[in-house]
């Protein structure tokens, strides 16, 4: 019963889910290329400073 209901859930919110997963995984690899460009970029000393 238990798993029937759960298989339910995830099919019926799967697709908000989806889209959530999606997003913040976007925004994590976004996060990181800016994260490597600023590094490439700028001195390490303005780097440090920033953060």
């Amino acid at each position: 019963m238990e798993t029937c209901q759960r298989g339910l859930k995830l099919r019926v919110s799967r697709t908000s889910v989806d889209r959530k997963v999606v997003a913040g995984i976007a925004k994590i690899k976004e996060g990181l290329r800016r994260r490597n460009e600023n590094k490439r970029k700028r001195p390490v000393e303005v780097f440090t400073r920033t953060r």
